[in-house]
């Protein structure tokens, strides 16, 4: 008798974005360590090895870089099409993420600005029982 089919199965440790990035980009580069990674995200050495630790995501400023640096490996090395091709993935990835940062901020700006429509709206109804009579103006004979 076997095991159960669920028994057999490996667990896999869940890879968040950022490690995947590094994954794939040390695929391309074996050299690759986390103070070159923090150099092609355009920030300081420790950089990567900081967020890694806090579990913070890259900054788009930083992804935008990495974007950047890597399309530039792209026309240095115009003559390797296998090497593009992975490069071309990479970049996929980091267009993806952020195509996903900028859905998850506008579907929350999307919320907010529901909410202040509604309080503009309640503004605006009750401003029309707001006001009575006109204010009086005081004008001194002194001046």
């Amino acid at each position: 008798m076997s095991a159960p089919k669920y028994f057999m199965q490996q667990k896999q440790p869940f890879i968040n974005f950022e490690q995947q990035l590094f994954i794939e980009l040390a695929q391309i580069y074996p050299t690759l360590t986390v103070r070159s990674m923090s150099k092609l995200l355009g920030k300081s050495d420790s950089y990567f090895s900081s967020i890694s630790a806090q579990g913070v995501p890259i900054s788009t400023s930083g992804l935008k870089s990495l974007f950047e640096n890597i399309e530039c490996k792209k026309i240095i090395h115009a003559h390797d099409e296998a090497l593009i091709s992975r490069i071309n993935k990479v970049q996929e990835l980091i267009i993806q993420e952020v195509i996903h940062r900028f859905k998850m901020e506008t579907e929350s700006m999307h919320d907010v600005w529901k909410e202040v429509k509604k309080t503009l709206d309640d503004e605006v109804k009750n401003e029309e029982h707001r006001y009575g009579a006109m204010p009086f103006v005081f004008m001194s004979r002194y001046r």
